[in-house]
């Protein structure tokens, strides 16, 4: 990965720049988190993005939410980075059911704001579904 943040890399998924891909190894902790905002931002000004953006987030075996309150980083994420949507990549149950927790304090849906998947190959399907279903649903 071109960008790397402590035990998280990422780096765009594509070449049209509307997916970024995440991976977050065992021991992240939240000032690896607020690094990777801060990069992830300087990414986004290099290339000139000024529009909503998706993610797939791997979580590697091991990696799980790092103690403390995420509230804080939380709110600073969706200040500085609007989400298109989110794929969280894990066969980990226990990862699975600290994010679903985690995405719950910012009022994101299931399948409407983010969805999981085993594999990347299924979150990129997952991802291109979702944007199908975008192209194809009349403006409101």
């Amino acid at each position: 990965m071109r960008y790397q943040a402590g035990p998280i890399g990422f780096d765009w998924d594509n070449p049209e720049k509307t997916v970024v891909l995440r991976s977050y190894g065992p021991g992240w902790n939240w000032n690896d988190y607020d690094q990777m905002l801060r990069l992830t931002q300087e990414m986004f000004e290099a290339d000139n993005i000024d529009r909503p953006v998706a993610f797939i987030n791997i979580y590697e075996p091991g990696a799980r939410l790092p103690k403390g309150s995420p509230l804080p980083h939380l709110n600073r994420m969706n200040r500085i980075q609007a989400h298109e949507f989110v794929v969280l990549v894990s066969q980990d149950n226990v990862a699975i059911q600290e994010v679903r927790a985690f995405v719950k304090m910012i009022n994101w849906v299931e399948g409407r704001d983010f969805a999981f998947a085993p594999t990347v190959a299924a979150a990129r399907e997952r991802m291109a579904q979702h944007f199908a279903q975008k192209r194809s649903s009349p403006e409101t």
